[in-house]
């Protein structure tokens, strides 16, 4: 018992600390107070400044505002308490009731859903679509579906208008453009499937083949020009062509085999090595008094052309009509041309190589049939989308690669060093 009450007494017995170190201090000492208090001030600071720093006015207000004629004494005495204003330090600890709206808008939600459906459900006349834009059969789909076929509703629209209850944002217009469709590059749309010419039908009117045919001829035309051109660049005319006496000269320059060849070279008049200007004479040296006239004269003739350029620009004031028609027809000219090339059709410049137009598929009258189990297509599906897909910006247009032939074989020779391992 004594042992016992001795333990005990050594428990209730305080821990002697050291003070005059600041481990101690954060372990052994309760700063808890001070910490809330430090807290306090920093949520003061953040809300408007400290508290204890401010004046009454910032703090205090009268409320004049509420009607005191009607009213109690309670409520009066009440009124003419000061409070604290509100509005300048919002309680950020505020936490706001659990609201009922969120039921009622639940229920709303539900009520415009059962709306909808009835909306949907109700039939329309037969044979009066619902917009004029959206004609469609009545008898080939459901009578639940009728509605949204004629507003040309898709699936994301149904949902968000019917499930979420909002309708669906306009979709941009420059979303449905095509890649040779960017205003950046100013390019009219090419379609994805082009109609083909009435005149390519297996069973074409007169007209129509007639003018399908005529285009094919001007292109054929144009490349007969171009080849021509060609033809004519490389020609050279007879009378130029070289003959025997022309191919001796070319063959006997810088040659002496003549005498007379050897003399001027004596002299120092043709051949090689001497200069290219003669010696002057003296009697070809020209005096003073002549180098002093051809100096006055260049002088005189560089005036009057100075004096002349004068008078040629203060005259073109008098010729402000001729150049004003020539600036406006300058002008009407640039405008045609932009408007040409805006009706001409540009393509992006993917690759190099330019983009080359498929050739027109085209019967001659001797080749048309009248039924189409005699007749025979020209060029193919996957030529036809390739050059879609060119002509639309999707792939860049190239030319076949010609590997260069090698002139020797390659020869495989092997190595001592595996030829001595045997496996």
């Amino acid at each position: 018992m004594i042992n016992f009450e001795k333990n005990m007494s050594q428990k209730a017995k305080k821990r002697r600390l050291n003070k005059n170190k600041k481990k101690t201090w954060r372990k052994n000492i309760d700063i808890s107070d001070v910490e809330k208090a430090l807290d306090i001030e920093r949520l003061e600071l953040r809300t408007g400044g400290l508290v204890s720093e401010k004046a009454d006015d910032e703090l205090f207000f009268v409320d004049k505002s509420a009607k005191t004629e009607n009213k109690s004494k309670r409520s009066l005495k009440r009124d003419k308490r000061l409070h604290v204003d509100e509005t300048l330090v919002p309680d950020p600890n505020a936490i706001k009731p659990p609201s009922t709206t969120s039921n009622r808008s639940k229920r709303r939600a539900v009520k415009r859903l059962d709306k909808k459906l009835e909306r949907r459900n109700k039939i329309p006349k037969t044979g009066v679509p619902l917009s004029e834009d959206a004609p469609f059969d009545l008898w080939a789909n459901q009578s639940l579906d009728l509605y949204d076929i004629a507003n040309k509703k898709t699936e994301i629209a149904k949902y968000t208008d019917i499930i979420i209850g909002e309708r669906q944002v306009k979709r941009p217009k420059h979303l449905e453009n095509k890649p040779n469709d960017v205003e950046r590059y100013k390019y009219r749309t090419v379609p994805a499937v082009e109609i083909a010419h009435p005149g390519a039908s297996y069973n074409p009117t007169y007209t129509d083949h007639q003018s399908l045919l005529s285009q094919a001829y001007q292109v054929e035309l144009n490349k007969l020009k171009v080849a021509e051109k060609v033809q004519r660049s490389l020609h050279v005319p007879y009378e130029q062509l070289p003959d025997l006496d022309t191919y001796q000269k070319e063959m006997q320059e810088g040659l002496f085999g003549s005498n007379d060849d050897h003399e001027d070279f004596v002299d120092g008049s043709t051949a090689e090595g001497i200069m290219a200007n003669a010696p002057v004479r003296a009697n070809d040296r020209k005096t003073r008094r002549k180098r002093k006239m051809e100096e006055k004269e260049k002088m005189e003739k560089r005036q009057k052309e100075k004096v002349w350029g004068a008078k040629l620009r203060e005259n073109e004031v008098f010729r402000t009509k001729t150049f004003l028609a020539e600036i406006r027809a300058k002008e009407r000219k640039l405008a045609t041309r932009r408007e040409l090339r805006k009706k001409k059709l540009r393509l992006l410049t993917l690759s190099n190589v330019k983009f080359t137009e498929q050739d027109i598929e085209l019967k001659l009258s001797d080749e048309i049939k009248g039924s189409l189990r005699e007749l025979k297509p020209e060029s193919g599906v996957l030529t036809d989308r390739y050059k879609s897909f060119q002509k639309r910006g999707i792939v860049e247009p190239r030319c076949k690669r010609n590997i260069p032939k090698r002139k020797y074989k390659i020869r495989y020779q092997e190595k001592r060093q595996w030829r001595e391992i045997e496996a």
